[in-house]
């Protein structure tokens, strides 16, 4: 089986749950298949979905979006017999983003992300390194920017070499 064919979770009604296993480790081996995932919202997943998940080995699912995002529709996991549910909102510390005429860089927020939302960040790792045997499923929007920090963040803990673009590498 190759690394591109097991790193997408492919759902009918998802297209962005990956898989953080197989990444390759500066001392050597390989980061587990199987045990962490990142996502976007989950609330689009048919009851057929959700079985296939649990079915997979899904322990716990960690939400990071906000009051404002949560409350708008229901989480298939939030009050599962099967399958712990936290919701940890990571970037409540944040200011929103305001549109000016000044560039955004998102570079920026993600360091401010880091700097502002340490206490929340700690909360996820926490999760993460407690979590009961089984696949862990972090997401939140889209699942990008929270849940790519903490994917991020994850990654370099287990020992994975930060990937070098050109333009990183002056």
């Amino acid at each position: 089986m190759t690394v591109a064919a097991t790193r997408h979770w492919t759902l009918p009604d998802t297209h962005n749950i990956r898989d953080l296993g197989g990444y390759p480790r500066a001392s050597g081996g390989t980061t587990r298949w199987n045990r962490i995932l990142r996502g976007e919202a989950l609330h689009h997943l048919s009851a057929q979905s959700v079985e296939t998940v649990i079915d997979r080995g899904l322990a716990l699912v960690i939400d990071l979006r906000g009051p404002h995002e949560t409350s708008t529709t229901v989480h298939p996991f939030a009050d599962h017999p099967q399958v712990a549910y936290r919701n940890i909102a990571l970037f409540n510390a944040l200011s929103p983003i305001a549109l000016s005429e000044t560039p955004f860089d998102m570079a920026q927020r993600y360091r401010d992300a880091l700097d502002r939302c340490g206490e929340r960040m700690a909360d996820v790792l926490r999760a993460v390194i407690t979590a009961p045997d089984g696949i862990v499923l972090i997401h939140c929007t889209a699942g990008k920017d929270r849940t790519g920090i903490v994917a991020a963040l994850l990654l370099a803990v287990a020992g994975v070499p930060p990937k070098r673009s050109p333009r990183t590498m002056r």
